[in-house]
């Protein structure tokens, strides 16, 4: 038998890798395969996940083929003997020599290794006790087994090696992303919908003329993510806005069930329902080694029956939960009530859940159900944001609850769109406690709750007591505050120091607003300051004198505010009185004139005014029936103006604009991108204490100066000023 066994020649070893192509081959070795009763002369060829049996002769042909995948058993009978068992065969292998043994199963091996780099093929060795001096090779290469990983921690070879195992062809466009954009950015997110345009959302049909590499397109997302079982790099799995086919969500399931690696799963409105959400629950419970700590199934047909087992699962977790998000589930108190109280019964949840979001479930408050999620509230101390909107959830009591739980460490808590109370209420005291008592709170939306003016006027009392926040963001929009709301915080707005955001939009307070103004106008924590749809829908006096109000409080020095926001007030020709005082504001660097209908007459007085303001950044002017005559003008006063950064695309009057004159409209909007593009690049350069003086910006050469050089020295020198 040795004497019968010859080397393969070169020539035939580069035939051997020309017939594989593209597959790279690895390393080729002569053996004997005993068949029956006989042995047969073969060249074994190993490529990165797949091993060939070829014969020496020419033409070349494939005797056998398996992947790396089906390989369970490694014996070593000797020396030169090896027996590797497949799922459906044994391949008893004689080698020339020893070191070609050695060779072939280290070469597979660390195959196996690069494609399972959580596992290794350790238990797959079998080794002859008889000679176990001679095997310290194969323990000495499982110990230095786990470098030389791909990028993203191989996982491009994992993929790959799928693909083999299930007959799919590799999509190189789903190796290059993750071997070049999510290497390159250090990107531990795996997001489906970077992929899933490969899906090409057809059934097969009698007939189908789609090509086989079209026909397994679905195929190829879901084998992306079976990689993500074995893989130790990603640790977040996302998808937002799609829905989810089948056979994905089976391998969702599949990388759940496995991974030790995956900490944050968001499927948010992917159209699953209650069956896929249950077998998630049963998954995690089934996979102790799991390092979930953040769920997102937002949007998403859950239900009661769906959230009773996730329940379940919560109750008995025993691995650490940071950040849960169910918002929009259809889900009715019952469930949410069910929900909570397992949260309750499991101290970790307690102690550790910082993001609780259940937004959008309407009415899971409005039953005596809700009792439950009071009382968990009461009792978890470690909550830092919280999203009841859409709850119908009453304020009174959630403030009580949050009083007694998370009181330190909230820092947001959107609340809007519910009511203060489900009954009349006589003690206040709650509401001031909670926010007498909060250390951490940034944010507060009430907005659409419609608040009584004793309850304003104890959550103004509640901030006014409290020193220990500073820069909160407060929401009261659209909660139909009206006159005895206006005149509350005219009283207490000046108390209250912990306030630098404050949107009061459309609270019909109409005439009310000239004395608001001027008591808001007296804080000295407020910065941004939002007033719109508060106008009376006819332009007269009262307006006029609410405009001049606002006027006389951002041309007063001592004012603090920085922003404003007047959008949707429907203001027309009344603009005109802030874009006039706009030309000498001193204290504005933003604003916010969205909605007002003020058309191209309008347009001409901001031109006029970015032609003189150096202080506004930002600028938001969107649905003010703008042509693109209102656009031209303001693309040429940009010229002069070096100090606006930001500018967010008027969508609807572009559109509008472009229908009737497209050329001038896309020439006026190619103008404001490179002014601003140009007073970006000005202001980088002075932050970065690199500013340029003029000898070095122009050239030494007396020749006259180009246009684009008298804008820059123009920039530079308005910028020193």
């Amino acid at each position: 038998m040795e004497s019968s066994m010859q080397p393969i020649s070169y020539e035939l070893q580069a035939c051997m890798v020309d017939y594989l192509y593209p597959r790279q081959v690895m390393l080729i070795k002569p053996v004997q395969l005993k068949m029956k009763t006989q042995f047969r002369d073969l060249a074994l060829v190993l490529t990165s996940c797949r091993a060939f049996l070829l014969h020496h002769t020419l033409p070349l042909k494939v005797e056998n083929t398996f992947s790396y995948l089906e390989i369970n058993d490694i014996d070593i009978q000797d020396l030169r003997l090896v027996v590797l068992g497949t799922e459906t065969s044994f391949y008893p292998f004689q080698f020339m020599w020893a070191e070609d043994l050695e060779q072939v199963v280290i070469c597979v091996t660390s195959a196996i290794r690069k494609i399972f780099p959580n596992l290794s093929p350790g238990p797959l060795i079998r080794k002859n006790p008889e000679l176990q001096d001679n095997y310290t090779w194969i323990s000495n290469h499982l110990e230095d087994c786990t470098s030389n990983q791909g990028p993203c921690g191989g996982f491009s070879e994992t993929y790959a090696a799928l693909c083999d195992y299930n007959g799919f062809i590799v999509r190189e466009e789903i190796q290059w992303d993750i071997d070049n954009i999510y290497h390159s950015q250090g990107s531990k997110e795996f997001n489906l919908l970077d992929f899933i345009h490969l899906d090409t959302g057809m059934p097969w049909l009698a007939g189908d003329i789609r090509t086989p590499i079209e026909r397994q397109r679905g195929s190829d997302v879901a084998l992306a993510v079976a990689s993500l079982s074995f893989n130790q790099w990603f640790t977040k799995l996302h998808c937002k806005d799609f829905r989810l086919k089948p056979e994905i969500c089976k391998q969702i399931v599949y990388v759940l069930g496995r991974s030790k690696n995956i900490e944050e799963l968001v499927l948010e409105n992917c159209g699953f329902k209650c069956e896929f959400a249950i077998k998630i629950a049963q998954t995690l419970d089934n996979n102790a080694n799991t390092m979930l700590k953040t769920i997102n199934l937002s949007g998403n047909h859950i239900e009661d029956k769906g959230i009773a087992v996730i329940s379940q699962h919560f109750e008995k977790r025993q691995q650490v939960l940071q950040h849960l998000n169910l918002a929009r589930i259809s889900v009715t108190a019952k469930g949410i009530s069910s929900l909570c109280q397992s949260l309750t019964l499991n101290p970790s949840c307690s102690k550790f859940l910082c993001h609780l979001d259940l937004s959008g479930n309407h009415g899971i408050f409005a039953t005596e159900d809700s009792s439950n999620v009071f009382n968990f509230l009461t009792h978890c101390t470690s909550l830092c944001h919280l999203n009841l909107s859409g709850t119908d959830c009453a304020v009174h009591s959630l403030f009580e609850s949050l009083h007694h739980g998370c009181c330190s460490s909230l820092s947001y808590l959107n609340a809007s769109r519910n009511v203060y109370s489900h009954r009349k209420v006589k003690d206040l005291s709650p509401t001031i406690t909670f926010l007498n008592n909060a250390l951490a709170l940034q944010h507060l939306n009430l907005s659409g709750t419609k608040l009584p003016p004793d309850a304003l006027r104890a959550i103004f009392q509640g901030l006014a007591i409290n020193e220990k926040i500073s820069n909160l963001h407060m929401d009261l929009s659209n909660c139909e505050l009206r006159s005895s709301g206006a005149q509350v915080i005219q009283d207490m707005i000046v108390d209250v120091s912990s306030v630098s955001s404050l949107d009061i939009s459309g609270n019909g307070f109409n005439s009310e607003m000239v004395t608001l103004i001027l008591s808001v106008g007296r804080s000295r924590s407020i910065n941004h300051l939002s007033l719109g749809k508060n106008f009376s829908s006819k332009f007269n006096t009262s307006v006029t004198d609410i405009l001049h109000r606002i006027v006389q409080l951002l041309q007063d020095d001592d004012c603090t505010i920085h922003s404003l926001s007047l959008a949707d007030s429907r203001l027309k020709s009344g603009t005109n009185v802030i874009l006039n005082a706009l030309r000498n504001s001193s204290n504005l660097t933003k604003i916010d004139l969205s909605g007002n209908l003020m058309g191209d007459p309008g347009a001409k007085l901001l031109a006029k005014a970015l032609h003189i303001n150096g202080k506004l950044k930002t600028l938001i002017w969107d649905r003010n029936n703008t042509t693109s005559v209102g656009f031209l003008d303001v693309a040429h006063a940009l010229k002069r103006n070096f100090t606006l950064m930001t500018m967010p695309l008027p969508v609807s009057d572009i559109s509008q604009a472009h229908r009737m004159n497209p050329q001038k409209t896309e020439e006026a909007l190619l103008q404001i991108q490179d002014y601003l593009q140009r007073n970006n690049k000005l202001t980088n350069s002075i932050t970065g204490n690199t500013i340029i003086s003029q000898e070095k910006c122009l050239p030494a050469s007396p020749r006259p100066l180009t246009n684009i050089e008298h804008e820059f020295q123009e920039a530079i020198e308005s910028l020193e000023q």
